[in-house]
């Protein structure tokens, strides 16, 4: 709750974007439950949420089934797995240790993929030297394959790169 009001008063004070899917252009569209069409590893995505939640599955079929979710429905048929008490996650069945070096740059790697899709990438400029926050998003990465804090520093690092790589 301290920890929602803070972000609330430096976004309110101007100092940062809180992304969130009900808020204002342009943190809804940073949202991961944010339609969006983009390809990564050569499988098609719908939006990087299911992306997220299909890597809680080891079961390839049942993952691929998750990927072709959108948003909100792939985080709502997410896996009854034990992926929390293994701290492990799947790509296309090959395991990924959840506080590994090979996950974190699977993230920012899906992100790149992600900035393919032009809305994605105008909204994430549009957040200008902003700093990013999620007030909603768990905060434990043994609880979530995604935590706002590694959400929100892939983001910056991604714009920044976007930024750098501009004419």
């Amino acid at each position: 709750m301290f920890r929602q009001l803070y972000i609330s008063a430096l976004c309110y004070l101007g100092f940062g974007i809180d992304i969130d899917h009900n808020g204002p252009y342009p943190a809804f569209m940073l949202s991961n439950l944010e339609p969006y069409k983009f390809v990564f590893r050569g499988k098609q995505f719908l939006s990087i949420e299911s992306l997220f939640q299909g890597l809680k599955y080891r079961d390839i079929a049942q993952q691929n089934r998750v990927f072709g979710k959108v948003g909100i429905d792939a985080k709502v048929r997410r896996a009854r797995s034990n992926w929390q008490a293994s701290q492990t996650l799947y790509w296309q069945g090959e395991p990924m240790g959840r506080h590994s070096k090979e996950y974190k740059d699977f993230i920012d790697e899906a992100y790149a993929a992600l900035a393919a899709n032009s809305d994605f990438c105008e909204a994430l400029l549009a957040t200008g030297n902003k700093c990013l926050y999620n007030s909603y998003a768990k905060t434990n990465s043994s609880k979530t394959v995604l935590t706002a804090k590694e959400q929100c520093k892939a983001l910056m690092r991604l714009r920044k790169k976007l930024k750098d790589s501009a004419p």
